[in-house]
């Protein structure tokens, strides 16, 4: 699966017992996908493109626009194996999404985790970046799950302050306030939770720094060769710096400990250049925003640190052979590009 973005199959393990209580007929549902039931347990890896089409080739089936949430309701850190393990002896809450954010390279190649500062308070973000991928129903499934990550984190002492949602406002909401119970925005730039700064630095039942310590230790050489990917690395950070307006190449170098010439460097011998993998990420992002969102494409521009909306149009007409507004016209919707 060399060059191919892989996804640690985790929270989705539970994806077959969800179809079997919605009576859906679970072989038809993964007919096609190039992967048996059987085969989809927590330490498995798949592409991600497969992993994000089954799931939304599976709420059509089913007719749940809502199985994310479904999926991710059944789910809490303890998904994510010895990483959940490491989040749950942090000192805080805080600490225990640093930890994850640390390592989540090594378990998904197509889309990112990361810790933001939005005011006072800290948004724990989820961003995909794989080319021709992209869903409501996994951004569903993240939120729900990541919202019993902070109640069972915590022993139930911190709540998520608000859900943001990059996709359109669905028409029945129960789902929503049901499975997430807090107050949820849609059509929003990028997707998470959001945590109050009152909970942040919230101490941990299960606080242990010695055993966090060691399993992060365990954690970094298992995954030594992922963390070693430089142009991995660059896609991961990209994501949510280009949010930020912070996706310059120094600032990206800088914070993987790199002089600029260095990375450059090391970005040639694997075949490529921080401008094309720049290129790729924002190509990827602005998709998500035009097909699963409603926001106009200037705020789509901005939101990518585009000067101007020409600039942005320009470009995306580059990569795409059609102007944003053509190309949302054909492929809004809300379901996964390619599918």
């Amino acid at each position: 699966m060399a060059n191919v973005p892989s996804q640690r199959v985790g929270p989705l393990a539970v994806l077959p017992a969800v179809l079997e209580a919605l009576g859906v007929d679970v072989e038809e549902a993964f007919a096609d996908s190039g992967i048996a039931p059987a085969a989809l347990v927590p330490d498995a890896r798949f592409a991600f493109s497969a992993l994000v089409g089954l799931l939304e080739r599976s709420a059509i089936l089913a007719r749940c626009p809502h199985l994310g949430l479904l999926v991710g309701a059944r789910t809490d850190h303890g998904s994510l194996g010895i990483v959940g393990e490491m989040m749950a002896c942090a000192p805080t809450l805080g600490d225990a999404f640093r930890d994850y954010v640390g390592v989540q390279i090594g378990y998904s190649r197509g889309a990112v985790v990361y810790l933001q500062t939005v005011g006072e308070d800290y948004l724990v973000g989820y961003g995909l970046y794989a080319a021709g991928c992209s869903g409501r129903v996994v951004q569903d499934l993240v939120v729900a799950m990541g919202c019993n990550m902070v109640r069972v984190l915590t022993g139930g002492r911190a709540q998520p302050a608000e859900v943001l949602l990059g996709t359109t406002r669905p028409a029945n909401l129960s789902p929503y306030r049901s499975i997430l119970k807090t107050d949820v925005v849609f059509d929003q730039e990028q997707t998470g939770i959001v945590i109050a700064a009152r909970d942040i630095d919230l101490p941990l039942p299960g606080a242990d720094p010695a055993r966090n310590r060691q399993l992060r230790a365990e954690i970094r050489r298992r995954l030594h060769e992922d963390l070693g990917d430089v142009a991995a690395q660059v896609r991961h950070l990209l994501r949510p710096r280009l949010m930020t307006g912070e996706a310059s190449r120094d600032a990206v170098a800088h914070e993987m400990g790199l002089i600029p010439r260095t990375l450059a460097r090391h970005l040639a011998r694997a075949g490529t250049s921080f401008e094309a993998i720049r290129d790729e990420v924002r190509f990827a992002v602005a998709c998500d925003l035009l097909a699963l969102t409603r926001l106009p494409i200037g705020r789509i521009a901005e939101a990518l640190s585009y000067s101007t909306n020409s600039t942005f149009d320009h470009a995306f007409t580059r990569w795409a052979g059609m102007a944003p507004s053509q190309w949302r016209a054909t492929h809004s919707g809300g379901r996964s590009r390619g599918s």
